[in-house]
């Protein structure tokens, strides 16, 4: 979205936008996203209702992408977060009285970035303190890069041997070479309600490939085909004679998984990536294995209720949507989302570092509101009333129902891409001359990277607007000066019109499904239309 500027009037994008703690997926509502954008107003029931008390219940997550919370921008009953997660626990735990333990998938992160490294550690640290028993490893942990991994798999308290790993990466294809003393545990065995749960993952054939593609001659990464790693595994998981035996496999949930599940039938459950986003509410049976899928960015997770005494049911599923009307916050997760933003605040510079882009491609630079103003004061009094102009501000005072316990974001760039001037808020990436935070702005000249490109300003619309600018004020000085064709085209270039907009999908750049779920472009444009010059 950041392109933007001018003098030509302000048509900014509607709505506040995405402080979200994350980005990706879809961006307009007609697009396939499962239904995310569907009003949600019906009351749900509790989750698990009518289940009779389990001898232990499951909750399975995957594919979580970097979202330790949905945004927070909009009161639209967004879905998921960590927070909702640790109630939903909380509630099966304390006020079911069952006997709960967690998976996950593996594909927590995004990107691969210094940003990503601190989500990561914190995110494991919520996993950890909700009761978490294993994390398998997804594509999303293995990047191209060893320091990444060393990272990762060094963590105290996730070491394949650490004697105090309360919280183990599991994974039967994965190897760290020389001599894998730092790589996954092949499988896990933990006791729950007196019963005993034996688990390992795998990292598909597709992702596999893709990783091994990418990898360099000093890569420590060593990635077994997994149906040549499985057997080996699954002998030893057998020999210690579990209750349950899980498999989290991140492959194509329609055909590997599937695949995987026929040929290695000692699973009685299988979480699979690879679904929609939203998850698949209805499990798949192979035989005895009961595949299930739980979607990806926290917005879903499973709960699986094991009936060892069951001649017709021993597993029971459902997929649980994490809504806010159901699900509070959790305290623990709220700490751990100020944890967050202080790490960002405090590592300041090496998480900029990441977030370059280079100089936008019109090669122009962001110049902020106050050079617009002088020949736009209509369309300046039209954005001045709206909720882009206090985008910014909006990231340290919050909503007014989050009063008293909001956290600020004015540090995270996955934030700021939407709240300020001179980002691409898909990718989270800066332009050169686009906001920068205080501290890194510093004085000077760079002062104006931060003072002038505060909220969601006329810029991230039209384009930069220093070559606008300096034509035009190069003209009012002396219009002899400026061939009226330069003149013309220049103007022309920072213009925008509602076609022009739907076809840039400029709005959808924040206001997408997961900052944005009821947006609507029609409703929004009229808040935000203005005229061009006075």
């Amino acid at each position: 979205m950041s392109r933007t500027l001018a003098a030509l009037g302000i048509i900014l994008i509607a709505g506040l936008i995405a402080f979200g703690v994350m980005f990706g997926g879809c961006l307009k509502p007609d697009d396939d996203c499962n239904g995310s954008s569907k009003s949600r107003k019906a009351k749900r029931p509790a989750p698990c209702k009518d289940w009779e008390q389990p001898a232990f219940a499951l909750v399975l997550s995957g594919e979580q992408k970097g979202y330790l919370e949905p945004c927070g921008c909009t009161m639209e009953n967004q879905l998921g977060g960590l927070a909702h997660r640790a109630d939903l626990l909380r509630l099966l735990r304390k006020e079911r009285k069952w006997n709960v333990a967690a998976l996950d998938l593996g594909g927590l992160l995004l990107r691969n970035r210094h940003q990503d490294r601190i989500k990561l550690q914190q995110t494991l640290k919520g996993l950890e303190q909700v009761g978490y028993a294993a994390v398998g490893l997804g594509a999303s942990e293995l990047p191209n890069n060893p320091e990444f991994l060393d990272y990762l798999l060094t963590m105290s308290n996730f070491l394949k041997d650490a004697p105090d790993a309360k919280l183990p990466f599991v994974s039967a294809n994965i190897r760290m070479p020389p001599d894998d003393a730092l790589g996954p545990r092949p499988w896990h065995r933990f006791t729950l309600g007196g019963k005993t749960v034996a688990v390992t993952s795998v990292l598909g054939k597709n992702e596999r490939a893709k990783i091994l593609g990418q990898q360099t001659k000093n890569s420590q990464l060593a990635i077994l085909d997994p149906e040549a790693a499985l057997p080996e595994v699954v002998v030893k998981m057998k020999a210690a004679k579990p209750d349950l035996m899980v498999l989290l496999a991140y492959s194509g949930l329609k055909d590997e998984t599937r695949e995987l599940a026929k040929k290695f039938p000692d699973f009685d459950l299988v979480l699979s990536a690879g679904g929609p986003e939203d998850g698949t509410p209805k499990p798949v049976k192979v035989g005895n294995t009961l595949i299930v899928n739980v979607g990806m960015k926290g917005k879903h997770v499973g709960v699986v209720g094991f009936y060892p005494d069951s001649k017709t049911e021993r597993l029971k599923y459902e997929l649980v949507e994490l809504d806010a009307e159901r699900f509070k916050d959790d305290p623990r997760m709220l700490d751990l989302m100020k944890n967050y933003q202080q790490s960002l605040a405090d590592d300041l510079g090496a998480v900029f570092a990441d977030t370059k882009f280079g100089p936008h491609p019109s090669g122009s630079q962001y110049v902020g509101v106050d050079s617009c103003k002088e020949c736009h004061k209509k369309a300046y009094a039209v954005w001045s009333k709206t909720k882009h102009a206090q985008a910014y501000k909006s990231l340290s005072i919050g909503r007014p129902d989050t009063k008293g316990k909001w956290i600020s974001r004015i540090r995270d760039p996955e934030c700021l891409c939407c709240h300020t001037t001179g980002w691409d808020p898909q990718k989270v990436l800066r332009y050169n001359s686009g906001f920068l935070v205080k501290k890194l702005a510093g004085s000077g000249d760079n002062a104006k990277h931060y003072a002038r490109l505060q909220g969601q300003q006329c810029e991230n619309c039209h384009g930069p607007g220093s070559r606008h600018v300096e034509i035009e004020t190069k003209w009012r000085d002396d219009p002899k000066s400026v061939k009226d064709d330069l003149l013309r085209s220049t103007r022309k270039q920072m213009q925008l019109t509602v076609e022009i907009a739907k076809q840039r999908r400029l709005c959808y750049q924040c206001h997408d499904l997961d900052n944005s779920p009821n947006f609507d472009f029609e409703k929004y444009w009229e808040k935000v239309r203005h005229k061009g010059k006075d």
